[in-house]
């Protein structure tokens, strides 16, 4: 898997994994370890909820997805479902915090309204809107923000 980090001369370098010695922080996956260095240079990461609603009802509400990380435009459902999972297991563990209190640039939001995926989700619950006896009808998107955890700081140092 591609990442960077610091190999002592100063620069950041990319490259995969094969040989480099990188190995996994103790008691984690590949992928986990992968997602906590994401977090590490970065202070906290833009992240959304896909929320179901009712215009009937404005109490009913629902979250579908979250929390959505998108590094691309164009990710699939698939990629963001594996984000999703990485990042919350990662939160069990209170490895990485969310918070909802978090100003997001508009340009990150739109970004994340213009994406595949949010519309794909969009559409979907459309379509769900005008079955009979389904409530939710309506997709909101809900920013936040998510970070390293002085916990996810050790377990990297590990």
């Amino acid at each position: 898997m591609e990442h960077e980090h610091d190999c002592g001369c100063g620069h950041h370098h990319h490259h995969g994994h094969a040989g480099c010695g990188c190995r996994p922080a103790q008691g984690l996956r590949e992928e986990e370890a992968e997602m906590l260095r994401r977090f590490a240079s970065r202070e906290m990461l833009p992240v959304a909820s896909f929320v179901m609603a009712s215009s009937a009802a404005e109490h009913c509400r629902a979250v579908a997805l979250s929390p959505v990380l998108l590094e691309q435009l164009s990710d699939t459902l698939q990629d963001v479902r594996q984000r999703c999972q990485t990042i919350s297991a990662l939160m069990h563990r209170d490895l990485l915090s969310y918070r909802e209190d978090v100003s997001v640039c508009g340009h990150i939001e739109r970004a994340y309204r213009e994406s595949e995926v949010f519309k794909y989700f969009e559409d979907t619950v459309s379509e769900g809107g005008v079955m009979p006896g389904f409530l939710f009808d309506t997709a909101l998107l809900e920013m936040g923000a998510v970070s390293l955890t002085e916990l996810g700081e050790r377990a990297l140092e590990a």
